[in-house]
């Protein structure tokens, strides 16, 4: 059913490649490749943007749903640690993604990955 075909390697070993296999790798470069963005999970975001925003004494912190607070703040949230106060709320994951390539931690084959079985 297949050919096998005999390729030489170095010094006269030689090998054998059936035709199917060719075949698959000559079909499978012809290919146009699709361009995928790479998952990164929020909680990696987060750390990076916070390695970031440290340097303006700044920090981004996660609200539960269950807190008091929650209405308020929103699921994401920036605390300036020196004077006390919250510089941002109401961040959801799209502005996470959208701050995360304004300070260049977020590259552009990059996408954030929301895991649903998260509780918080």
């Amino acid at each position: 059913m297949f050919r096998r075909l005999k390729a030489q390697v170095g010094s006269g070993f030689y090998f054998g490649l059936n035709t199917h296999m060719l075949v698959c790798l000559h079909n499978c470069a012809k290919q146009e490749r699709v361009m995928t963005k790479a998952p990164v999970s929020e909680r990696a975001l987060i750390q990076r943007l916070n390695r970031k925003i440290k340097e303006d004494d700044l920090v981004l912190k996660k609200c539960s749903p269950y807190a008091k607070a929650y209405d308020n703040l929103g699921d994401y949230y920036v605390v300036d640690i020196h004077r006390g106060v919250i510089v941002e709320r109401r961040l959801d994951s799209t502005d996470l993604q959208s701050l995360g390539r304004a300070k260049k931690v977020l590259a552009d084959w990059e996408t954030i990955f929301v895991n649903s079985s998260s509780i918080w």
